[in-house]
């Protein structure tokens, strides 16, 4: 078994490199104040950031580098026997219901919803996981619900 999560990532669009950035993609950030975010400040691959005098107050992560799937996996991959099991349990019925409202609710409730907002905040995570199971997201379902049952 190998300790590799697959994973569908979004189709990129190849742009034209910044002229000062080696990396691709530069973001400069004066007097900034970020408050209130399930991630303040979400960071794809190859970005340079320069920050001068810039707050990140309550949110639910200040900086996330990388993909917000790999993030979420990762915090499933550590659950317990015992969390994943009831993890599993609560994504059964979240799936079942097909009121966004309703399920935003399930999630909110949920210990599946509350595990995952240690990366971000339930509105964030919410969303994530509403976009998983809609099937517009860059994950799909199969592949949470195998990395909750340790698959």
């Amino acid at each position: 078994m190998t300790n590799v999560i697959p994973f569908r990532r979004k189709k990129v669009v190849e742009t034209e490199p910044k002229k000062n950035s080696p990396m691709g993609a530069s973001i400069k950030m004066t007097d900034c104040h970020l408050e209130g975010n399930g991630i303040g400040m979400l960071l794809g691959d190859g970005v340079e950031v320069d920050m001068d005098n810039t707050q990140f107050v309550n949110n639910g992560a200040g900086i996330v580098a990388g993909s917000l799937d790999d993030q979420f996996l990762q915090i499933l991959k550590t659950a317990t026997a015992t969390e994943r099991f009831k993890f599993a349990n609560e994504l059964s019925g979240i799936v079942g219901e097909s009121d966004t409202q309703k399920r935003q609710e399930l999630i909110k409730k949920s210990s599946l919803g509350q595990k995952l907002s240690t990366v971000a905040n339930v509105a964030t995570v919410g969303s994530w996981l509403g976009e998983v199971i809609e099937g517009v997201s860059s994950m799909d379902l199969n592949t949470v619900m195998q990395t909750i049952m340790g698959g």
